[in-house]
């Protein structure tokens, strides 16, 4: 996985690493912030 990694472009490799962490913080049930949106109706 550090290859994989590694062979990434930095921003690709951020948007990665960012994503490992909020999956670790669900994981060990840490709150995470949500953006509240308006709901449409068609």
């Amino acid at each position: 996985m550090r290859d994989k990694l590694a062979q990434l472009d930095p921003a690709e490799r951020d948007r990665v690493e960012d994503a490992a962490t909020v999956l670790r913080r669900a994981r060990a049930g840490v709150l995470l912030p949500l953006t509240v949106t308006e709901r449409t109706t068609s």
